[in-house]
């Protein structure tokens, strides 16, 4: 089932509002197949994506690409664009528990590790693609957001880490701005829509 979006109430449909920007296209039918007129947040490639898939859709399905296509007109006709928030780069920072460690690799590296997560609902984002610019070190987050990263302490404080996933804005920053943990906070990169979504049988 859907995020409520931390349950977010829409004052003009006076319904709660449904976040589908995480789900795929089977998963948002499926939902609008068990549940009418509801009130959602979604993306614009969502939208995008399920109106090119209605056009590969065999005859059989015409009634529901009718249905579809009645659906999103109406969802994009009574729409307003959402305005993003400026990222203020919201990062925490505690101390690191490297006792397990050697002192002598403590000495040559430095670990950096944290969590990401969306910045809007602080659901953690899986798969960010961890990169220090100019050399090949890399890791992504695992399911629950977390990453560890580790490097050459001598590598130059200028140099930049960066966040970067599909549907999220990229992020970089130096190494001299990043402590041994490290969370961060990711804004989605797609204009999202939000508005009711009505289905006629």
């Amino acid at each position: 089932m859907p995020k409520t979006g931390n349950c977010r109430f829409c004052q003009t449909c006076e319904k709660q509002i449904i976040d589908f920007t995480q789900l795929n296209n089977r998963q948002i039918s499926d939902y609008l197949q068990q549940n009418q007129n509801v009130c959602g947040r979604i993306k614009q490639s969502q939208i995008d994506s399920i109106n090119s898939q209605e056009l590969f859709l065999p005859k059989i399905h015409s009634r529901n690409r009718w249905i579809w296509t009645i659906g999103l007109g109406a969802l994009l006709g009574i729409t307003e664009p959402v305005q993003a928030q400026t990222n203020e780069n919201n990062i925490e920072q505690t101390k690191s528990n490297n006792d397990e460690k050697t002192l002598s690799s403590l000495e040559q590296t430095v670990t950096i590790t944290g969590r990401v997560t969306d910045i809007d609902f602080g659901d953690p984002i899986s798969d960010v693609l961890i990169t220090i610019e100019n050399t090949d070190i890399k890791t992504y987050t695992d399911k629950n957001g977390k990453y560890s990263l580790t490097f050459d302490k001598d590598l130059d404080k200028e140099t930049l880490v960066t966040f970067s996933i599909a549907n999220y804005k990229e992020e970089k920053l130096s190494l001299k701005r990043i402590s041994p943990y490290r969370n961060l906070k990711l804004m989605s990169d797609d204009e999202v829509v939000i508005g009711a979504i009505i289905i006629s049988k």
